[in-house]
């Protein structure tokens, strides 16, 4: 005798409490609503990557290809002061360059804007930002 026969009689003599459960779990649990649900993790699962990718590469986009970020990510890594920052903004809309990001590559301009300085403590200022962009 194999273990299914001897184990069929056993369920079939459950009692009734228990086999009124074991229907209702049955009933609730259905290979349909386990699909349904699983579809659902898997949608959102994808959703949520989808969403992560897309703010990542929007982010990293507009941080390279905005003139705006451009300006402020070269002021950052010079340590640039709010005051340096409008002096050299001023220079660089003075020269007429355009962006105003290209006078972190001219620095004739910004060294004809230290000799035609008005004051001494402008161009004090200039000297200094003109030193520590190109060194010299």
């Amino acid at each position: 005798m194999n273990a299914g026969m001897v184990a069929a009689p056993l369920f079939a003599q459950m009692p009734a409490p228990l086999e009124s459960i074991a229907r209702e779990f049955n009933r609730d649990v259905s290979t349909g609503g386990v699909a349904v649900l699983g579809i659902v993790v898997v949608g959102v699962i994808v959703l949520v990557a989808a969403l992560a990718y897309w703010y990542r590469t929007r982010e990293r986009s507009w941080r390279f290809y905005s003139r705006t970020a451009l300006w402020r990510e070269l002021c950052r890594v010079h340590e640039l002061s709010p005051y340096e920052r409008r002096l050299l903004r001023e220079v660089a809309r003075g020269a007429k360059l355009e962006p105003v990001a290209a006078i972190f590559l001219n620095p004739t301009a910004l060294a004809a804007a230290r000799k035609t300085a008005a004051d001494l403590e402008r161009a004090k200022q200039l000297g200094g930002i003109h030193e520590r962009l190109f060194g010299s």
